[in-house]
């Protein structure tokens, strides 16, 4: 029965002597007593787990005759590109070597339906005109940084005061908004746990009890007890070295309408004795499983993986036929989603023994044989997320039962 958690080992760790194994079973061992220890306290470090967006860019000065962002050091004249404006965001940042720019980052890949609101206002300058003020210069209270222009608030984004041209959605976005629209809608983390997860700092007595009546971190409704909370959460947010990214697998439930994709790319060890002329694939999902519920009738919910690349090494084989999509599959009662990847081989050699010792004899007629089955998880159990990635999976002798 394959309707149930499957275990995937790191291909890396075949390349590790036992004494290594034995030490990274060791660290993991470790770093698993920890997080109990953690949780034990109350201060889990994974449950806010500081990660990566994306990357976004905004241009800062403009070129007061082109009114472009300037793209040589002869620009004599700039302005500051003031405004409000909605940029959208990268899953991948600049090259190395790569020259920065507004626009460095439009061939990158998106990411979906997601953008950064920014504002840029000209700073107020003292009454001698030499020095641009900021709000640290200044101990006031908000109110009175408003009135003197060193606190302006942003405007709702419903009244359409940003600029939102470079975020023309995509065919692909325009299809997942509604069911973005459709999601529960959800505060923002409470200041308290975020800071305790973080490590940086406890709150005092006095902020932990001011938290409790505001639900939202807004900086308008701060209370005195409150002025150390932003300063906490920042330096929580600082990281020595740039943390990983979200995985993206969790951004988007899967969308039957859309389905998903699956490639099968080839197969690594195949032992060299074989003897055979082709292999290929047969991939199936489960459920349904009908192939295999038909005693073996053609179905559709079957595609064949069949463009053998005959300049691969024998044994490493590979496929070029590429992506399949899935279109309007179902998951099983438990909610787990699995595809089955049937591997046939056409033996045109057979090994036979000798007086000189083994050696392959080409056979009368070609066999078609089943060398093994490897099982893809798609989505996990009880939830429809594509789990995508690129996997290296174990091929096992037995067939799904």
């Amino acid at each position: 029965n394959i309707d149930k958690e499957i275990e995937f080992y790191d291909p890396k760790d075949r390349d590790l002597s036992d004494k290594e194994r034995e030490k990274k079973n060791k660290e993991k061992e470790e770093k698993a007593k920890k997080e109990k220890e953690y949780e034990k306290e109350g201060k889990s470090k994974e449950k806010h787990k500081l990660s990566t967006v994306g990357f976004a860019t905004q241009a800062v000065f403009l070129d007061a005759e082109s009114g472009i962002q300037p793209d040589s050091k002869t620009c004599s004249e700039y302005v500051l590109n003031e405004g409000s404006f909605q940029i959208p965001v990268h899953r991948t940042g600049l090259s190395k070597g790569q020259p920065l720019s507004e626009r460095s980052l439009e061939n990158n890949p998106l990411r979906k339906c997601c953008s950064v609101l920014v504002r840029l206002v000209r700073a107020p300058r003292s009454a001698d005109g030499l020095q641009v003020l900021t709000s640290k210069d200044i101990e006031v209270e908000e109110e009175e940084l408003e009135r003197l222009g060193l606190l302006i608030r942003p405007k709702p984004y419903h009244l359409a005061k940003y600029a939102s041209e470079r975020c023309k959605p995509t065919p692909m976005e325009a299809f997942l908004f509604p069911s973005r629209l459709e999601r529960e809608k959800n505060a923002m983390p409470a200041a308290t746990s975020m800071v305790q997860s973080t490590g940086n700092g406890e709150l005092t007595g006095d902020e932990e009890r001011a938290l409790k009546e505001v639900a939202v971190f807004e900086p308008s409704r701060f209370s005195e007890k409150l002025k150390d909370v932003r300063k906490k959460v920042r330096d929580g947010l600082k990281s020595p070295t740039m943390p990983g990214l979200i995985n993206n697998s969790f951004v988007f439930q899967s969308i039957p309408e859309k389905g998903f994709l699956v490639a099968v790319d080839g197969m690594q060890g195949v032992p060299s004795h074989l003897g055979y002329g082709w292999v290929g694939c047969l991939v199936s999902s489960f459920p349904p499983g009908s192939y295999y519920n038909s005693e073996g009738q053609i179905v559709t919910e079957v595609k064949c993986v069949t463009k053998l690349d005959f300049k691969s090494d024998i044994r490493e084989p590979r496929w070029l036929d590429g992506y399949d999509r899935w279109v309007g599959a179902e998951p099983s009662p438990t909610g787990m989603l699995c595809m089955i990847i049937d591997v046939r081989v056409v033996f045109t050699q057979q090994m036979s023994r000798g007086l000189f010792g083994a050696r392959k004899k080409k056979m009368d007629s070609f066999e078609l044989n089943q060398m093994g089955f490897a099982i893809l998880p798609v989505w996990d159990s009880g939830e429809h997320y594509t789990v995508a990635g690129n996997y290296q999976l174990p091929l096992y002798a037995m067939g799904p039962t």
